[in-house]
């Protein structure tokens, strides 16, 4: 009983129940809200958007934070086009594996900046964001490149019951695997150290550069993967509308509203998952209700900044919490003395 109600008492429960009334209350508008096409474009969004949510949740629980995972994206998955179309009759499969190196090449390059040029985070992928995205539509100069690889395209058609895509079947076997690391592994309960204190972390022997070294080459390489599931269900692969897209802030905005603490050492995958859905049923109800597409940004952003406030909350009060535990401690030492 008692761990039941922990569970109920928890952000990722809270956010749960949002989602649920928020579908019931769309749903009553407008019953073609759960429509199966509607519910199929929805997982498919989620998708794409998961598989980036995952090294974005656990970055930041780091104590990091990668802004250019949508450049990085555009740019993998351009590879991983323009490789299909200058050798006709490669198998995709071969395609993609060179675009996942790409990704973790671009991966590298973020760390150099970090681990050697001694750049922060926040500033180095705000200035590649712009550049991998960038060198990616100058090389279309804005176009789209055609996939015509029919065995590839039709990943992006299967569906289990005709609803559920492959693609969100294995976002949800990539989340998990990312959630078993957290929780399961030395390295992931690393990760939250690191995050959460750096200097305790460093005195206790943690490789705080090479933890952030692993985590953004991994980075590179599922933000790109991302990116092929987008190009998968478009058919093409066109930088310049997948960067209007935005799927990093997406996924960024999801994982602050799930709980995750843009300071580090805090917060699941869990939540950063509830909360990338509720988002994203939010603004499908939106397109559903016909509001202009606006609407929807504006709301994204004042999102972030409410997830962002309840944050700079949560921390000051842990911040109390602490203080007030070591004046008591401290009152305790002065007393035995």
């Amino acid at each position: 009983m008692g761990k039941l109600k922990k569970h109920l008492n928890t952000k990722t429960f809270g956010l749960i129940v949002a989602t649920i009334v928020l579908i019931v209350i769309v749903e009553l508008i407008n019953p073609s809200f759960l429509a199966k096409g509607n519910v199929r474009n929805l997982l498919n969004t989620l998708s794409f958007q998961g598989v980036m949510l995952a090294p974005m949740a656990i970055l930041l629980m780091s104590g990091n934070i990668d802004l250019s995972a949508g450049g990085v994206a555009a740019l993998g998955s351009l590879v991983f086009a323009l490789i299909l179309q200058a050798v006709p009759g490669m198998p995709w499969g071969v395609a993609l594996l060179l675009a996942l190196a790409t990704g973790a090449v671009i991966g590298f390059i973020n760390v150099f900046f970090m681990n050697v040029v001694n750049l922060m985070p926040f500033i180095v992928t705000i200035g590649t964001s712009a550049i991998f995205g960038g060198f990616a539509t100058v090389i279309t100069r804005g176009n789209a490149v055609p996939v015509n690889v029919q065995s590839f395209l039709n990943l992006g058609k299967v569906a289990v019951f005709g609803v559920v895509p492959l693609f969100f079947i294995v976002m949800v076997a990539i989340v998990l695997i990312h959630s078993f690391v957290l929780y399961k592994t030395r390295f992931g309960r690393s990760i939250y150290m690191v995050g959460g204190n750096p200097y305790a972390a460093r005195l206790c022997g943690l490789d705080i550069k090479k933890t952030r070294a692993i985590l953004f080459i991994s980075s590179g390489v599922v933000s790109t993967f991302s990116g092929i599931i987008w190009v998968c269900l478009r058919k093409q692969s066109n930088p310049s509308s997948f960067t209007v897209v935005a799927p990093n802030m997406q996924a960024l905005i999801a994982t602050l509203l799930g709980g995750v603490s843009f300071m580090g050492g805090a917060g699941g995958m869990g939540g950063a998952f509830v909360g990338l859905l509720l988002l994203n049923v939010f603004t499908t109800g939106l397109a559903v209700l016909k509001a202009p597409a606006y609407v929807s940004v504006a709301v994204s952003g004042l999102l972030l900044i409410v997830a962002l406030i309840f944050d700079n909350l949560n921390a000051m009060r842990m911040r109390r919490i602490l203080m007030a535990a070591a004046i008591k401690e401290g009152a305790k030492k002065k007393t035995a003395a």
